[in-house]
């Protein structure tokens, strides 16, 4: 904006030095006057005081814009020259006055940033909702989804000096964010700022240089609980820890979990999941009946490919693919479109499976009851179950209306003979009972679009390593197999599709071979 001192100027007039500063920044000029010598009284009555006026303002013209002058400021100046002057007539000097303001220029606005999404920090510590198990810590991101809206740097209004020229405008620095991996730029000439998108599934990152990032893995070095929260992410997880009861992880590719899951509900919606230790519920079964296995939010795995773990024990789980329990599983379901090994025992379980099942030990010796479904793909999904299901308790309900009607069931002419009372109970319930029947004819034909497109395999093997203990029911299609005694393995049980019959044999591999058709 100028030099980096103040600019001095001086003339005479009269005996009287004159001086005009003007500032470095060319903002502001100040005058100041003082004597050169000895002023008697005789002398100042013969100054010409008009001539003063006139010669200074000539001068101040040569340095300073008129219109940038204030007029006031510079009469006020020389009316208290002339009074200091008549009151004392030796070393008069009249200190600086402003007389002229510039219009500096306005202050720039700097680029800026604004997120849109909640960036993940690694940071779990404090600040957390006790009260609240799903807050989120951080946003999971979507491709093509707006994460960060960038604003550019905005020029200040340029300023004048007190000579007249303008003064430049003042630049703003543009916003310190690097844009990184996984972010691209979309500008719109309609709007005054820029917005970077995610170009893959993920979640935001900003490290302490401001380099922004798309990541699709996220790592987690602590267990799942009040301090993180519940995890739903868009793409791939590792968790270095437990996953605690009444939380829950569910992302968009691979989960990976190194110890133990209690209580919660893990979803891979299109990627295998890996938990290296135990996967352990509340007990949910009655009387060891896996029949009778109950699963709800907190005690189910749902896999989008494959799925193993160490041992499981009260848990549903539901995959796409295959499973394989390293060791034991008790008191659970499994439901795969693939195949299942468990390399140990399974006992007081339910396993829905398209390939079949390998295991060690089918069962114990306290004979606990175990229910192995062998089922086309449709039929092997969460879908399919919840399904039929919900079916079997519409027809159980149609089932006590019509214990409650008894004859007056298909009777009307009967319910109408009968007094007020009972006639409009009678009534409500009928009402109810064909309320019930729609339902079940919408929930038939739910189930029945399952087999649509429906595969099954040509067959399907129960392969027994070691032992098969008493209390096990092979089902498939409308046929049962029973395990009644005690058998040694290695051998198969095998389902064909095709002649629907069980065959016992010698110990096959388990394969998917699906029909053609």
């Amino acid at each position: 904006m100028g030099t980096n001192e103040d600019v001095l100027h001086s003339i005479t007039i009269n005996e009287i030095l004159c001086s005009l500063k003007i500032s470095a920044d060319r903002l502001k000029a100040f005058i100041s006057f003082s004597q050169l010598d000895k002023l008697t009284k005789e002398n100042l009555e013969s100054l010409n005081w008009i001539n003063f006026d006139d010669q200074l303002c000539d001068w101040i013209e040569q340095f300073l814009d008129v219109e940038m002058v204030d007029d006031r400021s510079l009469k006020s100046a020389i009316d208290s020259l002339k009074q200091t002057l008549i009151k004392e007539t030796k070393d008069s000097k009249i200190a600086e006055r402003k007389i002229s303001q510039g219009i500096a220029p306005t202050i720039p606005k700097d680029g800026k940033y604004i997120l849109l999404v909640k960036p993940y920090t690694e940071n779990f510590s404090g600040g957390y909702d006790l009260s609240n198990k799903f807050q989120k810590r951080f946003d999971s991101v979507l491709t093509n989804a707006p994460v960060i809206r960038v604003y550019p740097p905005k020029k200040g209004d340029p300023g004048k000096d007190v000579k007249g020229m303008s003064i430049p405008a003042l630049e703003g620095n543009p916003c310190n964010l690097v844009i990184g991996e996984g972010l691209v730029e979309k500008k719109d000439s309609s709007k005054a700022y820029s917005e970077l998108l995610a170009n893959k599934d993920g979640y935001l990152k900003i490290d302490s240089s401001n380099n922004a990032i798309i990541s699709d893995k996220i790592e987690i070095k602590s267990d799942i609980d009040h301090h993180t929260g519940s995890i739903d992410f868009s793409g791939s997880i590792l968790i270095k820890g437990t996953v605690r009861p009444g939380f829950s992880v569910f992302a968009n590719k691979e989960i990976e979990i190194t110890e133990d899951v209690l209580d919660s509900s893990i979803k891979s919606i299109h990627g295998d999941i890996k938990i290296k230790g135990k996967v352990l519920g509340t007990d949910m079964l009655k009387d060891l009946n896996p029949v009778n296995f109950h699963e709800d939010d907190f005690r189910r795995i749902e896999v989008g490919n494959n799925f193993n773990c160490d041992e499981l024990q009260s848990y549903a789980v539901f995959t796409k693919g295959n499973i394989l329990v390293s060791k034991n599983v008790s008191r659970s379901m499994l439901c795969s479109a693939g195949g299942v090994i468990i390399e140990k025992s399974l006992f007081s379980s339910r396993v829905r499976t398209v390939c079949g099942l390998q295991v060690s030990t089918l069962g114990n010796d306290s004979e606990a009851p175990n229910l192995i479904e062998i089922l086309s793909i449709n039929e092997a999904s969460r879908e399919y179950l919840l399904a039929k299901e919900k079916l079997e308790k519409l027809i159980h309900q149609e089932g006590i209306l019509n214990t409650f009607l008894g004859p007056y069931a298909n009777d009307m002419s009967a319910i109408k003979k009968l007094s007020n009372i009972h006639r409009s109970k009678l009534e409500v319930t009928l009402k109810k009972l064909v309320d019930i029947k729609k339902l079940i004819s919408l929930a038939q034909l739910e189930l029945d679009n399952f087999s649509n497109d429906n595969k099954s395999t040509k067959s399907s093997n129960v392969n027994i390593i070691k032992l098969a203990y008493p209390g096990t029911i092979i089902r498939a299609e409308n046929k049962e197999y029973f395990i009644n005694e005690l058998l040694k393995g290695p051998f198969t049980i095998s389902y064909n599709f095709e002649s629907k019959e069980f065959l016992k044999q010698d110990l096959l591999p388990l394969e998917c071979i699906f029909n053609n058709k």
